[in-house]
């Protein structure tokens, strides 16, 4: 038995990977600057973390943790073993017979989740490890077998370079973190080394390695797409000959390329059609990804903060219900923004109607230019627009609408937020 003290314990993946620790018998601490933190049987209280940095064997922090860090000062002060959160990852899927890791840009989350409701269907008892909360089992870890580790694996400094996958998945390749990686050029040569690092690869047609691929003019393509009440309806062929015919419980159009991913993954490892099916007809989906927490007025939350991950979730919801979009939008870090400044001018501009809230700034420092009140001023020209400096009058003002659909947008507090207050 070890002692693991997590730096940042409240990051989705992080918690996640404390839980697992503590399962399999180690002592396991934390801290996080979140207040609300509550993992059972881990002590996260603030008040402790330093005794707790002391008596640990390993001390774990995220790429979100600043050099400065006090507690990342005080452990490297006490000659502290630190371990990024990418390197254990990497250690804990070695103890796996088979590692399904899912990147890219835009999806991880969503296509992490319905391969493990799949996985679960067909009874093979996966071990998960998601960047978000799954509405089937109620956390973002579930211990099963060591047959399978199914992970996420996200491409931040480089995070997803820790694994060697069995199946190696990458949904798209976009430009993202250009705070990190400089230049798109040098983001696919990462998701190429990831690839290369994968005994197996599925991709889009395309992407430029020897590999399973989904999608137009892909192995695995859907055809005969149709609406249903709850979602879409479509043939998965393969090699241009149907296999069988799937209904996916999600109104966003760009999760029939999720699906088509995972039923690629599924070929692989022989899981038969029918547990698909069953999976992504009831497909349960993951908490603030296209989440409808209220119907009067109809509110949807989508952790949506990359451009084409905002254009994808309104023309969903316009094309879904047919009515005006409300698209309100907490921006997420100052680099990511001055990034895509335009792409997200145009890209909110597909709503009928928007509302910006005050950037959260995550690891970042303000940039002169890039914050929330310019992108509103940006979009004031083209769209009805409003600036709310506060999360309570933007909840208000959500609240009060009628007769269109609201869509609150982000990665940052404001969506968590307003979740935990309609909950």
């Amino acid at each position: 038995m070890k002692n693991f003290h997590f730096i940042g314990i409240g990051g989705v993946s992080m918690s996640a990977l404390a839980v697992f620790l503590k399962h399999k018998g180690h002592f396991v601490t934390g801290s996080d600057i979140n207040p609300n933190i509550a993992l059972v049987g881990i002590d996260t209280a603030e008040k402790n973390k330093f005794a707790n940095i002391e008596k640990a064997d390993y001390v774990v922090t995220t790429g979100a943790i600043l050099e400065d860090d006090e507690s990342n000062v005080f452990a490297k002060k006490l000659g502290k073993k630190i371990v990024p959160r990418a390197r254990l990852l990497g250690e804990i899927a070695k103890g796996f017979e088979n590692v399904i890791a899912v990147s890219g840009t835009h999806g991880k989350t969503t296509t992490t989740a319905m391969l493990a409701e799949i996985f679960i269907a067909a009874g093979l008892e996966p071990t998960v490890h998601i960047g978000g909360i799954s509405n089937k089992f109620k956390s973002n870890f579930l211990c099963g077998k060591k047959q399978f580790f199914i992970t996420e694996a996200c491409e931040y400094t480089n995070s997803f370079l820790a694994l060697s996958p069995t199946v190696g998945v990458v949904l798209n390749v976009q430009p993202e973190h250009l705070d990190f990686f400089g230049t798109f050029e040098n983001e696919m040569q990462s998701f190429l080394q990831f690839a290369g690092q994968s005994q197996m690869v599925v991709a889009p047609k395309g992407f430029g390695a020897n590999a399973i691929t989904f999608g137009k003019g892909g192995h695995f393509c859907a055809k005969n797409v149709r609406k249903t009440k709850n979602g879409f309806a479509f043939d998965v062929c393969k090699n241009g000959q149907r296999v069988f015919r799937l209904r996916l419980n999600s109104f966003i159009k760009k999760n029939i390329e999720n699906a088509l991913a995972a039923c690629a993954v599924c070929d692989v490892f022989g899981v038969a059609p029918r547990h698909i099916q069953s999976a992504l007809s009831n497909f349960c989906g993951v908490k603030l990804r296209a989440q409808v927490v209220c119907h009067a007025p109809r509110v949807i939350i989508d952790y949506a903060h990359h451009p084409a991950e905002i254009a994808a979730v309104i023309k969903s919801a316009r094309a879904r219900f047919g009515e005006k979009v409300l698209a309100v939008f907490q921006p997420h870090t100052f680099s990511r923004t001055r990034a895509f400044f335009g792409a997200f001018v145009d890209a909110l501009c597909l709503a009928d109607e928007v509302a910006i809230l005050p950037t959260f700034a995550a690891r970042e420092n303000a940039i002169a230019g890039a914050d929330a009140h310019n992108l509103f001023l940006a979009i004031r020209g083209r769209r009805p627009a409003r600036f709310f400096p506060t999360h309570n009058a933007a909840r208000d003002f959500v609240l009060g609408q009628r007769g269109q659909t609201v869509l609150v947008l982000g990665a940052g507090n404001f969506s968590q937020n307003f979740f935990e207050n309609m909950s």
